[in-house]
């Protein structure tokens, strides 16, 4: 298994607050009877990432990005507790429209896409894709969804560094955490 480590550390870098490419404003909803102030452990279920990336790239990536969460919840005075959380967290990221913003079924306008391959491509050899991600806190007790987020961003062309779609991915989540906890 080959690690590309300078990858790992800018991936790392900029999850945990080095700028980046602008997404839109995350679109928050929670629970506000979840009271945050007495539940203060948590722990993570399984993530899903679909990027077109290598299984090393994404292990990295979902990694930072579990490392920027983690850094800003303790910051907030949260505990990583996996035998007795209050609330459990998982994300969805994806590049290819498969994670729907509308409450409506998932489209995914890249047809012939799957993990790892880039499929879909405009007759003239260019890609335009969505990077999204979505973040949710589930109660540990009542298994009740007790807080949401969503973020995507138009990504005209991945070929240029500043719109990787795994910085961008990257820049979403510490823009959907940096108002957490919500205020009631």
């Amino acid at each position: 298994m080959r690690i590309d480590w300078k990858m790992a550390a800018a991936l790392a870098a900029l999850a945990l607050g080095c700028g980046g490419a602008a997404a839109q404003t995350p679109k928050v909803s929670w629970d506000k009877n979840f009271d945050y102030a007495v539940h203060r452990h948590y722990a993570w279920k399984k993530n899903q990432l679909v990027l077109a990336q290598s299984p090393d790239d994404l292990a990295l990536l979902d990694k930072a990005i579990m490392q920027s969460v983690n850094q800003k919840l303790k910051s907030e005075g949260f505990t990583e507790d996996n035998q007795n959380p209050d609330f459990f967290l998982y994300y969805e990221a994806d590049t290819m429209g498969g994670i729907s913003g509308g409450g409506g079924p998932s489209v995914n306008p890249n047809s012939g896409y799957t993990p790892g391959k880039v499929g879909g491509l405009a007759p003239s050899g260019s890609i335009s894709v969505v990077a999204a991600i979505r973040f949710h806190m589930v109660d540990a007790h009542s298994e009740k969804e007790v807080w949401e987020s969503f973020s995507k961003k138009k990504i005209r062309d991945p070929s240029k560094a500043e719109e990787k779609p795994e910085l961008i991915i990257a820049d979403m989540t510490e823009k959907i955490f940096k108002e957490f906890p919500p205020k009631k």
